[in-house]
Order: structure tokens, then sequence, then C-alpha cells
């Protein structure tokens, strides 16, 4: 059975991602939530769902969902709202930055073939194939590590 890693399983979008992973395929699911916005009764109830309360930034609880092979994985977990990162930047930015950080990190090193698409489009940011360098894929949308990067939108290295 196929092992999928959802961070933010607990929300609205992830836990509608759960439910049509476990209906459309033979998957297990790991969710791994902090409950900062999401809430536990989101979750279904499914023999092949395993929950890990915690923080993305939290290298045990990364451990755990990445202690068998992983196919997939769905990184939805983030700090959303506009006055977090006003209230508390440094909060904000590690968990969208550095959490986000980390799962690539994870998924270059325990999926076969990763490949990290940021827009939902199948236009990958990020990729990285078998033994080739990882290198940038600029699509429609961006993540926000290559806003820093000044490209002028036309697809080209900034």
């Amino acid at each position: 059975m196929a092992r999928v890693v959802i961070t933010g399983g607990a929300g609205a979008i992830g836990s509608n991602l759960v439910r049509a992973l476990l209906r459309e395929s033979a998957v297990e699911v790991v969710i791994v939530d902090d409950l900062s916005s999401g809430h536990e009764q989101n979750i279904p109830r499914d023999d092949r769902v395993l929950f890990l309360r915690g923080s993305i930034l939290d290298q045990s609880v990364l451990d755990r969902a990445f202690n068998r092979p992983v196919e997939r994985v769905f990184h939805l977990a983030a700090n959303f709202a506009n006055l977090s990162s006003i209230h508390e930047p440094e909060k904000d930015l590690l968990v969208n930055g550095m959490g986000t950080l980390k799962l690539l990190d994870l998924a270059r090193r325990h999926l076969q073939f990763p490949e990290v698409a940021g827009d939902g489009r199948g236009r990958g940011v990020w990729s990285y194939r078998g033994s080739h360098e990882p290198g940038i894929h600029r699509g429609g949308d961006t993540i926000s590590s290559e806003s820093s990067r000044g490209s002028g939108g036309d697809g080209a290295p900034g």
C-alpha cells in the first residue's frame, strides 16, 4: 500500500484531500498537523490514517512521518493569516520558510523520483530527479524563495 504524507491535513483543504485519496486509491495517509488552524474532527476515522500531532518544524514528528517509504508528499501546512506575519513574523517565517525547506529536503531524500510542483497546474517550481542536480523551474506562480531571486517574470533566472 502506498504511503502519502500530508502536512496540514486537519485543515479544510487537507482533510478533503485525505478523503479523496482514501476514496480513490489504496493508500496509507500520514497527517502531520499542529492543529493551529486545523481541527482534529476534520480527520477521517479510517484505519489507513495515521495522525501525528506536531509542527513541521519538529524533526522527531517528521522522522515518524518518513520512517517508511513514501510515495507522495502534499505540503499544505502554513501560517496563512495576514496578521500572523505582522504579530509573529519570526514564527511565520520559520513555519512557512524553514518548514517548507525541511519538507523539500525530506522529499528529496525519501521519495524515489521526487518532483515538487508549486502552482497546482503541473508546472513545477522546483524539482529533483534521481542523480541530477536540483534546479529551479519557473511556472506561472512562484514560491516565496523565488521572489528574492529577482526575476522579471519572464522565466529567466534573476
